[in-house]
């Protein structure tokens, strides 16, 4: 999959001498620290009790198959729309060949059913591509036998470079659990996003759900709004 290749690239390029420049957020921390003194927190991913730190940031790109940029080729391709909030989120890493690659599973409860067989107070399990791991997790040990123990250790936050999906927050989702989205070897019934960031809803401040794109997205087409 192209996905898994340039999530790959990236990586080679994070560890080769050629990382990838910390893209600076409100919680980024970048200090110039001499290299005998801990590293410098890259950001952080939540807040307050769920709050998620690390040292890198690895932003994948990927070509899809297809582009959603309607709502109704977005709806025809769903299994499941669904508005509602995060309760629950925990990292998965699934195996590709050699490689850990990281998702982000999430639990919705319901509020709001559009298509699909939900009702409200329903809790759904999603998935989508992206999370926080160290460099052990992510195998990068293996691919790098002379990394020190400091840099297995290293947190690492690998995404699209969209919104990170945290407990708390109010998404519209388009979903699916049809055949060519059960790639994740997971023990109990779960959905993926159709598209990825092109399936996920952000609520804004005046009531609308706009489409989570990432910046390197945004310039081609504006995001689509429910």
């Amino acid at each position: 999959m192209k996905l898994f290749i340039c999530f790959l690239t990236v990586l080679f390029l994070f560890l080769g001498g050629c990382r990838p420049k910390l893209a600076p957020t409100e919680n980024s921390i970048v200090p110039n620290t001499p290299a005998d003194t801990p590293l410098p927190k890259g950001g952080t991913e939540q807040t307050g009790e769920n709050a998620v730190e690390y040292e890198r940031k690895v932003i994948t790109t990927a070509d899809f198959a297809k582009a959603y940029d309607s709502i109704d080729v977005l709806w025809e391709d769903a299994a499941l729309i669904i508005e509602g909030a995060v309760i629950n989120t925990e990292l998965f890493i699934h195996e590709a060949g050699d490689d850990a690659v990281p998702y982000t599973l999430f639990e919705v409860e319901a509020a709001n059913k559009y298509k699909g067989s939900a009702a409200p107070g329903d809790i759904v399990l999603a998935a989508g591509f992206g999370g926080i791991l160290t460099a052990e997790q992510a195998r990068l040990d293996k691919k790098f036998p002379g990394m020190s123990d400091r840099e297995k250790a290293e947190r690492i936050c690998i995404s699209w470079g969209d919104t990170p999906i945290r407990e708390g927050q109010t998404l519209l989702l388009f979903l699916s659990d049809t055949e060519g989205y059960q790639i994740l070897d997971i023990d109990r019934p779960y959905y993926m996003l159709v598209g990825e960031f092109q399936g996920k809803f952000i609520l804004d401040g005046q009531g609308f759900y706009v489409q989570d794109l990432p910046p390197s997205e945004r310039g081609g087409r504006q995001p689509l709004i429910f």
